[in-house]
C-alpha cells in the first residue's frame, strides 16, 4: 500500500529530484517547444555544485534527473558530475539512441561505468496517457530490455515523457517489472515511494527560491493534515 504524504514527511527525510533536460546550445533535435527547458552550462554548473549546500539548507535529499538522452549528457553533463563526485539517473527514449544529437550506445554504456544509473523514457517519447494498454505495455516492456541488453543492469525506474502519468499508467509501469515511476508534479516524495514527483528545472530559475517556495506549500499542508488527524483523533476519544 502506497504510503501518504503525510505519513511519509514524519517518518522519513523527504527527497527532492531536480528534472532537467538539455545543456548548453538547443540541439537541432529539440522541438521549439522544449527550448525554454535547456539550460546554459553556466547554471547547471552553478547548481552541481551548490547540491550540498541545498541539501543543509533545505533539510531534503537532492537527486538530480536527466530526460530525453541528448548528447549534453554526455558531452556537459557527465564531466559536471564527476567533478563534484556525484552521480545522476539519465531517461532515455530508446527509438533516439544513435539518431542526431541524442546519445549513441556507446556514450550510454560510458555512463554507466561512471556510475550514473539509466532508466526508460520510453521508446519515442510519446505521451503514455494518450496509448492504448497494449501499446503502453509494449513500450515499457521494449525500452526496458533494449537499455538492459545494452547497458548489461537491470532498468528499475521509469521517467514519463512530459511527466504526464495516470493512475493506469502507473499500474502499467509496475506490471512491467519497474519499481519508481518518475513524473513532474513537482513534489517531494519519501525515498522508496513509488511515484516521484519531480522538479523541472527551466532556464534562468532560481533553485534556491523554488525549493524553499516548494517545500513551504508542502510542509504547511502536511502541517494541516497532522492537525485535523490529531483534532479527529481527540474527537472520536
Amino acid at each position: 500500500m502506497m504510503k501518504t504524504w503525510s505519513a511519509l514527511s514524519r517518518t522519513q527525510r523527504l527527497s527532492v529530484t531536480l528534472c532537467f533536460h538539455g545543456i548548453g546550445e538547443a540541439s537541432d533535435a529539440c522541438a521549439a517547444a522544449e527550448r525554454p527547458y535547456w539550460l546554459p552550462e553556466q547554471q547547471l554548473a552553478e547548481i552541481v555544485n551548490s547540491v550540498d549546500v541545498l541539501q543543509s539548507r533545505h533539510v531534503v535529499d537532492i537527486h538530480l534527473d536527466f530526460d530525453d538522452g541528448y548528447l549534453s549528457d554526455h558531452a556537459c553533463v557527465l564531466p559536471l558530475l564527476k567533478a563534484a563526485s556525484l552521480r545522476a539517473a539519465f531517461f532515455v527514449p530508446t527509438d533516439w539512441i544513435g539518431c542526431k544529437g541524442h546519445l549513441n550506445a556507446p556514450q550510454i554504456k560510458e555512463l554507466v561505468q561512471e556510475g550514473m544509473m539509466i532508466g526508460s523514457h520510453g521508446t519515442d517519447h510519446r505521451a503514455w496517457t494518450e496509448l492504448s494498454d497494449d501499446e503502453l505495455s509494449r513500450q515499457l516492456r521494449h525500452s526496458k530490455r533494449v537499455l538492459e541488453q545494452l547497458t548489461g543492469t537491470r532498468v528499475e525506474h521509469a521517467s514519463a515523457p512530459y511527466g504526464l502519468w495516470s493512475q493506469r499508467v502507473a499500474a502499467a509501469v509496475g506490471e512491467a517489472g519497474y519499481t519508481r515511476l518518475r513524473t513532474c508534479d513537482e513534489r517531494p516524495c519519501g525515498p522508496s515511494s513509488f511515484l516521484n514527483h519531480r522538479i523541472v528545472v527551466r532556464a534562468g530559475d532560481d533553485v534556491d527560491a523554488v525549493l524553499k517556495r516548494k517545500l513551504n506549500v508542502f510542509r504547511r499542508a502536511v502541517h494541516k493534515a497532522k492537525d485535523l488527524g490529531e483534532r479527529i483523533l481527540v474527537q472520536a476519544a
